[in-house]
């Protein structure tokens, strides 16, 4: 199909298809406007043209106004699928969640980033991850939906450099986890990678900050209980 770069839509439109509820408008607009007017300025949005293609400002639209946008053509090097219908998915399951609808998207639009290559797996390290998404549980949340719920990515975070510092987050396609498996066994032979328990070092975590809280109260017998029990739960390499 020949690239046009133009896209009719709507505020309104917008706020429909990710699935906000009805009741919050006014909020919504103001949010949706204020985007529109950060991609302009990013120059994801080139221009903007009323339905008899007349260029218009951001200014001269309210929520029911339909309009053209017209965005940069791609270069075909600078480019990746992103399926409507998954990101359709995203925003049905999000509908009734308190979870943020444009920090979830942006997060699984990395995902397909990073895995659109020959191998179809790729990988976030931890600093990439922490831009996206400041806590680390969100992000590990998320991992769980997009994979158990929403069956639309696979990954996975359960590998330790060989100095014990958690390495990066693997993801590929939900559809090819035969592939996945053996992409990731490269990487984990190239990099020297190990396996590691993550419920025991969770718990040695949890003992760790046990220690620092109450180190002042601890007798240096109750301390030495939970040096050995720390130690007990020494990551476990396969």
């Amino acid at each position: 199909m020949q690239y046009k770069g133009l896209s009719l839509c709507s505020m309104q439109m917008l706020a429909d298809y990710m699935k906000y509820d009805p009741k919050n408008n006014h909020k919504i607009m103001s949010r949706i406007k204020d985007i529109i007017s950060e991609l302009i300025e990013n120059e994801y949005i080139i221009n903007m043209y009323d339905l008899s293609y007349k260029e218009i400002a951001l200014s001269d639209i309210n929520k029911d106004s339909m309009f053209y946008v017209e965005i940069p053509k791609p270069l075909d090097t600078l480019y990746f699928k992103v399926f409507d219908r998954n990101v359709d998915t995203i925003f049905e399951y999000l509908q009734d969640k308190k979870l943020n609808k444009f920090s979830m998207i942006r997060y699984y639009i990395a995902c397909c980033r990073v895995s659109n290559n020959d191998s179809s797996i790729g990988y976030l390290t931890q600093g990439k991850l922490k831009k996206l998404v400041s806590d680390s549980r969100t992000i590990q949340r998320y991992n769980n939906i997009l994979q158990d719920e929403l069956q639309l990515i696979i990954y996975n975070n359960n590998y330790l450099t060989p100095d014990k510092h958690y390495c990066t987050t693997f993801i590929g396609k939900w559809d090819d986890e035969v592939n996945f498996n053996k992409q990731l066994e490269i990487e984990v032979s190239s990099k020297g990678l190990v396996h590691t328990d993550k419920i025991n070092s969770n718990k040695k975590r949890s003992f760790q900050q046990k220690i620092n809280k109450n180190i002042d109260e601890l007798s240096v017998e109750e301390l030495e209980v939970l040096l050995k029990q720390k130690k007990e739960l020494e990551y476990s390499y396969i």
